[in-house]
């Protein structure tokens, strides 16, 4: 069976908030809304961070930088990053160091759109994730239920922006398939004032009318303002009471929201700022 990888609808793995386009499945382990304006783009994410709290050495943090700025003469983007594991806390394995590695290695390097370069990003990313598998890095807290096809899914980057001064955004994902990373793209098509969602949830929030606080208004003519609350409250409902009584897996989500923009005529500026700054990651955007 194949897998849907971008859906206008819901499933039990993802849900909706005044719905103005497509969600992500599989999105157990945060929340990254992106909003697309005529303005620009907004993207927001929750600050939890942490491993499976199963095993003995897991820790936890509400502080954790999840949104990242790519500056360049041909592009400008903001990068989400979601993921079952990003960091194991013995330092073994820190995937947002490993992209600021490869980031500074593409940066010399040309490409006719963005989906070239997301696509050469999984290329050069592949080989961290396999050596991490065959060393056993990763065996301890990578378990896949093999009857489960939406069970695979370890990492997923997503990518908004300017890029060669066109607005432009897509998704990485990497996914476990014996002991080997399947880097997949997909492009984000998003009209002005429609957003995309990758969270945990069921749907409820986008139907259920005890969530209606929750709701903001948006459409063709939506400013970076509104669309600024309009992620912030997305990341909100899943720290409602509502939320933790109805969808699973929402603990996951919560702590401190930050929230970027990226706009052609002031690139990538911070609207409200992480706490603290992932060290492995230059900082250059804006307060």
């Amino acid at each position: 069976m194949s897998r849907p990888q971008c859906q206008t609808a819901y499933g039990v793995r993802g849900s909706v908030l005044s719905y103005s386009g497509p969600i992500l499945l599989d999105s157990r382990m945060t929340a990254i809304p992106l909003c697309y304006t005529k303005f620009g783009y907004v993207m927001g994410a929750d600050g939890r961070g942490g491993n499976d709290p199963t095993k003995a050495d897991y820790s936890t943090s509400n502080d954790a930088q999840k949104i990242f700025e790519i500056a360049a003469p041909d592009k400008t983007l903001a990068l989400g990053l979601m993921g079952e594991i990003i960091k194991l806390p013995d330092g073994s394995f820190d995937l947002v160091a490993e992209i600021a590695k490869q980031k500074t290695r593409l940066a010399s390097r040309s490409f006719n759109s963005l989906r070239h370069y997301v696509e050469k990003f999984g290329e050069v990313l592949k080989p961290f994730f396999d050596q991490a598998w065959q060393d056993g890095t990763l065996d301890p807290w990578e378990e896949v239920d093999p009857n489960d096809e939406n069970d695979d899914l370890v990492a997923r980057v997503i990518f908004a922006g300017y890029f060669n001064q066109r607005p432009s955004s897509a998704y990485l994902e990497f996914r476990h398939k014996n002991k080997k990373a399947e880097p997949q793209v997909t492009a984000i098509i998003l009209s002005p004032g429609q957003s995309l969602l990758a969270g945990p949830g069921t749907g409820l929030i986008q139907n259920d009318p005890r969530f209606s606080e929750y709701r903001k208004p948006t459409g063709p003519h939506l400013s970076i303002e509104g669309a600024r609350d309009l992620v912030t409250s997305r990341i909100e409902a899943y720290n409602s009471p509502l939320a933790a009584k109805l969808i699973p897996n929402c603990e996951s989500v919560g702590a401190h929201i930050h929230v970027a923009a990226i706009t052609p005529s002031e690139g990538f500026k911070w609207l409200t700022r992480p706490l603290v700054f992932d060290k492995s990651w230059p900082q250059t955007g804006s307060a």
